[in-house]
């Protein structure tokens, strides 16, 4: 749908793009991607995989945080990017 949406100009919203998505992200992350990248950032996992979304063409995110612990976490995933390696290697995972 992604590719569609950015040839055509449409703007997709993620609405709560963790909610549940972190853990089949994890489940489906086949060579650990989210995981080693938060290491070399310094990031959490969901901060890396919310900065992955929102630095594709058209795509704004809108995390649902409980806890302001999670709006301070989804904070801290903009205000910096991931390297063209890094996102690389993330759409190679998620292929």
């Amino acid at each position: 749908m992604l590719p569609y949406c950015q040839e055509k100009q449409i703007t997709v919203i993620a609405y709560s793009p963790l909610a549940t998505g972190l853990n089949y992200m994890l489940e489906k992350d086949r060579l650990g991607s989210l995981r080693r990248i938060a290491n070399l950032t310094g990031k959490t996992k969901a901060q890396v995989a919310l900065n992955w979304c929102i630095v594709k063409n058209n795509v704004v995110a809108i995390p649902k945080a409980n806890s302001i612990a999670h709006v301070e976490e989804d904070c801290d995933a903009s205000g910096w990017q991931l390297s063209g390696q890094h996102l690389r290697l993330l759409d190679k995972s998620f292929q």
